[in-house]
Order: C-alpha cells, then sequence, then structure tokens
C-alpha cells in the first residue's frame, strides 16, 4: 500500500488506480487528503514532526485524524475488477488485495534480478523463464553463494551492532564506576565508616564490588592509610571526651565556692588540658609534614652523621599524650581507659587489613605502641625507676644479648638506636643523681627498680605474644578469606558456611569495636 494522493476522491481512486487501496484512511489534520495509517506512520519514525505528503504542512503523531465515514464508504463497495491485465476477476473492495495476492495474471520478477535480470511477466511465463531462458541460470550457484554470502554479512551486522551496545553499556557502567569511585576518597570520614563497616560486616559484598572501593585497598600504601586512622580513632575519641569535659566544667565552675584544694586541682588540669592541647597540636602537624608515606617514616638528615626521624618525634609527643590523658582522667580511670583504647588501637585495624585481604600495618603502629607501653610504665610506677628500668633493660640487650622477645624491640622507637657508651653514660649520671636527691634508702629504690623492671619485662613480652598471635590469626584468617574467594570463583561454589563464619567474625569484631569506642567515650 502507498501513499494516496489528496486530490483523488473515492470514485476516482477506485476507477483509475484500484489496486492502491487505502487501509485505515487517516490525514494529517489540515487537509482532506487521505493515506493509510501506517504509511503515514513511517513518516514519523525517530521524528517528532513530519510534512504531509498531500499538503506539505507539518503534523505530529498527535494531529493525525482517521476517516471513519470514508473506512465505511470503502467496506460498502461490494465490486471491484482486478487491476492485473488478463484477469476479470471481481470482489468487494475488502477481499480485492488479498486476491492480488494470489492472482495468476500478476507481474513477478525473475528471482535474479538483483544480480541483473530484468524479465517481468506471469507466473506461467516466470516458470518457463526459470527452465531454460533465463541468462543467470548457469551461474545459479554463484549466485546462491553471493545470496548467502550476503546473508551471513547481514546476521554478522546485526550481532556486531548488538556487540557494540553490548560494549556502549560496559563503557557507560565502567564510566558510573568511575565517577563513583572518584567521588569516594580517603579524606571522608562518611566513606571511611561506609568503607570499614562494609569490609567488616559483610565482607562478600565487598569482594563482589571491591572495584569500586579501589582507592581505599587496591594499593599498600592505601591499606596502610586505612590501617592509621583506625589506629587513631579511639585516642581522637578520647581527646574529644577531655575537652569536651574540660569546656563543660570551666563553663560551669564557680571560683567564689571553691576551696584551696579545688583551686588547686583545677589549675592543675588546666595546665594537664594545655598540653593535651600542645601535644595533640604536634601529632597532627607530624603526620601532616610526612604525609608522603603511609606505611614509613621519613628521616631527615640536619648534618652529617645527625639524623631526626619523624617517627621518635612523634611516639615522644605520643607517649606525652597518654600520659597527660591519664592524669586528667585520674590514674586509676585513666588506666581502664588506656586498657580499651590499647584493645580498640591494635587489634581491630589488624582484622580489618586482613579482611581486605592483606595485613598491611601502617606507620603509626610501632610509635602507638611505644606510647601505650610506657605512659602504663610511667603512670603506675616512679618516674626515677622506670628511667633505670628503660636504660638497664637496653644495656642488657647490647651487653649480654638479652632476646628481642623480652626487650621489646617491636616497640622501642629512639630507645633501640642508643649504643653502649650512652647508655653507661645515663645510666651512671642517672643513678648518681637519683642518689644525690634521693629521700628514700638505696634497699627501697632498689627494691622499686627491680618492681619496675619486672613490670617492664613483662609488658614488652605481653606485647610480643599478643603481636605474634595476632599474626597467626591473621594469616590464618586471611587464607580463610582466600579460600572462599578462590572456592567460589572456580568451582562455582558459593561457599556459604565459609562466608557465614567470616561474616560473623568481622560482624563480632565491629561490634566490639564499636562497644569499645563507646566506652573510650562515657567510661
Amino acid at each position: 500500500c502507498i501513499i494516496q494522493n489528496a486530490c483523488h476522491s473515492l470514485s476516482l481512486l477506485l476507477s483509475t488506480i484500484p489496486t492502491d487501496i487505502m487501509d485505515r484512511p487517516t490525514g494529517c489534520g489540515s487537509c482532506s487528503g487521505r493515506c493509510c495509517y501506517s504509511c503515514i506512520s513511517k513518516l514519523l519514525i525517530n521524528r517528532i514532526s513530519a510534512s504531509c505528503p498531500c499538503c506539505r504542512a507539518t503534523f505530529e503523531s498527535r494531529n493525525l485524524v482517521f476517516d471513519q465515514n470514508l473506512q465505511r464508504q470503502m467496506e460498502q463497495i461490494d465490486r471491484v475488477e482486478c487491476s492485473f491485465p488478463g484477469c476479470s476477476h471481481q470482489c468487494p473492495l475488502s477481499r480485492i488485495k488479498a486476491h492480488e495476492a494470489s492472482c495468476p495474471q500478476a507481474p513477478m520478477r525473475c528471482r535474479y534480478a538483483a544480480f541483473g535480470c530484468r524479465f517481468e511477466g506471469t507466473a506461467a511465463e516466470l516458470h518457463v523463464h526459470d527452465q531454460g531462458s533465463c541468462p543467470y541460470r548457469e551461474i545459479s550457484s554463484l549466485v546462491e553463494q553471493v545470496r548467502q554470502m550476503k546473508v551471513e554479512h547481514s546476521t554478522a551486522i546485526v550481532q556486531l551492532q548488538q556487540q557494540i551496545a553490548g560494549l556502549n553499556e560496559l563503557v557507560q557502567l565502567e564510566r558510573l564506576t568511575l565517577r563513583r569511585i572518584q567521588e569516594r576518597n580517603l579524606g571522608s570520614p562518611i566513606d571511611i565508616a561506609r568503607f570499614v563497616y562494609l569490609v567488616s560486616c559483610r565482607p562478600r559484598h565487598f569482594w563482589n564490588t571491591r572495584d569500586a572501593w579501589r582507592n581505599f585497598h587496591s594499593t599498600p600504601e592505601a591499606r596502610a592509610l586505612v590501617h592509621n586512622i583506625l589506629s587513631l580513632v579511639p585516642v581522637t575519641l578520647w581527646i574529644v571526651r577531655i575537652l569536651q569535659h574540660s569546656v563543660k566544667f570551666i563553663m560551669n565552675v564557680d571560683d567564689t565556692n571553691l576551696s584551696d584544694k579545688e583551686i588547686s586541682m583545677h589549675i592543675q588540669n588546666m595546665i594537664l588540658l594545655a598540653f593535651i592541647a600542645v601535644l595533640t597540636a604536634k601529632c597532627a602537624s607530624l603526620m601532616l609534614l610526612d604525609a608522603r608515606s603511609s606505611s614509613q617514616w621519613s628521616t631527615y638528615q640536619i648534618r652529617e652523621g645527625i639524623n631526626v626521624g619523624f617517627r621518635d618525634s612523634f611516639a615522644l609527643a605520643l607517649f606525652g599524650l597518654f600520659w597527660c590523658l591519664m592524669e586528667y582522667d585520674t590514674p586509676r580511670k585513666g588506666v581502664l581507659v588506656w586498657l580499651v583504647v590499647s584493645v580498640a588501637s591494635v587489634f581491630y585495624p589488624s582484622a580489618v587489613s586482613v579482611l581486605m585481604g592483606e595485613n598491611s600495618a601502617g606507620k603509626v603502629r610501632e610509635s602507638l605502641l611505644f606510647a601505650l607501653k610506657y605512659s602504663f610504665l610511667f603512670i603506675v610506677f616512679p618516674v626515677p625507676c622506670c628511667i633505670q628500668s628503660i636504660l638497664g633493660l637496653r644495656l642488657a640487650r647490647i651487653v649480654f644479648g638479652l632476646p628481642a622477645f623480652w626487650s621489646g624491640e617491636a616497640s622501642e622507637c629512639i630507645f633501640g638506636l642508643m649504643n653502649q657508651r650512652i647508655l653507661m653514660v645515663s645510666l651512671m649520671s642517672f643513678g648518681f643523681a637519683t642518689k644525690l636527691v634521693g629521700e628514700v634508702e638505696l634497699s627501697v629504690a632498689m627494691h622499686r627498680t627491680i618492681t619496675t623492671m619486672i613490670a617492664h619485662v613483662s609488658l614488652n613480652v605481653i606485647i610480643q605474644s599478643l603481636l605474634s598471635l595476632e599474626e597467626k590469626f591473621g594469616t590464618r584468617w586471611s587464607r580463610v578469606v582466600i579460600q572462599a574467594r578462590q572456592g567460589g570463583a572456580t568451582n562455582g561454589n558459593d561457599n556459604r558456611q565459609t562466608w557465614q563464619y567470616i561474616n560473623l567474625g568481622g560482624i563480632a569484631a565491629f561490634t566490639l569495636w564499636s562497644a569499645l569506642l563507646f566506652l573510650t567515650i562515657e567510661p
């Protein structure tokens, strides 16, 4: 069916072009011309508007008008003659198309017309033509091959178009993923919290979507940075609680009703608060100044043979900060909070690193262990005894080969750099000075020093044992995670039970860490 001319009435159409019968006569809404609905709709494919073929007016799909009166008139016509020469068949207008589709007098073209054959005739004439007179019959096999190749090429083109469409969808998905990755960064506390929750409580989902978090775990530096942040969260909350408490106390204090003892205690707390602020600022400045790497500290040479390490400065500042925090909280309460902060700062970051696939410790770990160990030692035992214990153990390590398990080499920082001469001079000078200004007997001082040294060695043994246990547990847990991933990928096995164990372990670690953080804020 083709588009009809608007200037033809129904009687003129049927008398001159009886084969061009309209199907569902439709107009553009601006003229009286009518066209087939299917034909005029083709003009609007992939377009919002088109020009009417009758009056050239612009129309849209909502402007199309179906001519019901013309459709009824066409259905009432009961006698139309076949338009093909030599056929006198007559039938109603509604059946004329069906007759013309099977009329024996309908003109037909040779099947090789696409290759150059110009024959056109009835079905009987076409049969005779195909049997002998067609010049392309002798190369019919070649023509069939070409036709088959065209079909195959058309099919291949369709398949390639589908593949291109699929690749375009993948490109769009990768662009969306890249945009999300670029939006997620380690400088956002919200993104860090989401990442830690995902790794701890939904490790399987994390491994299925790990590409979206590649900025957090793809390199050892990124994993070390996450480890550093998690290690410093508990002490940060401790500092925030102390500052908040001090601000509330200052706002509500009434100087007129305070006794001398309360005023003295208030002044002491203000001094400790000033030290806490200064040491916090120093720790933060050291982290910012040495932001080159998250896994190891930088060392700068001032003169030949004199090196300054950020690690030792950070360790000493963190040690002083812990000591001041414990003093502010009172020693008994401070020791309890110290225990909570120690567990939360050391073990949970390692658990998260294991669930990420590799235990990449950050650079603050050694300094943190140093500060935790010696702040506890100095808050519980007298300062002179602590210094003598430090110097004595370091000297025993160098002279007598004291095992590293007892001397705590993993958490010594600056003390591990002392040589034998410095230790001998320091120990003798400090012992002599203590004797001159000491107010206790020698036997009592020796007893206190030995007690402090035993506690010092015990702390070293406990720290080394916990680190060894953590390393063994981390290696085993990491192996379980890797096996669960590889098992599901290679064998098609879901490993649901293994993943359930991993989920329970991660949730337990996250819950314990959250509880410890709460105890740090509200001891």
